[in-house]
């Protein structure tokens, strides 16, 4: 159960809001890109989206801990 609202609360913070922004990398993949169909480039969109907010999270959390291991 603790699990379950842990993973409940990564998913809730791991949303994009109306200023996200994609790396200039990724897009670039996308617009040179040679995809099969448009679900395959959705695919990897959705993919790389999710990549990006995940590393942010994470840097994040890291900068947070660092910040409270200082303070002890």
């Amino acid at each position: 159960m603790y699990v379950e609202y842990i993973l409940a609360n990564v998913r809730k913070n791991m949303k994009t809001t109306s200023t996200f922004k994609l790396n200039k990398t990724v897009k670039t993949m996308l617009a040179t890109g040679r995809f099969r169909s448009q679900e395959d480039r959705n695919g990897f969109k959705r993919a790389m989206i999710d990549a990006q907010v995940s590393g942010e999270m994470q840097s994040r959390n890291s900068q947070k801990r660092s910040k409270n291991s200082e303070q002890e």
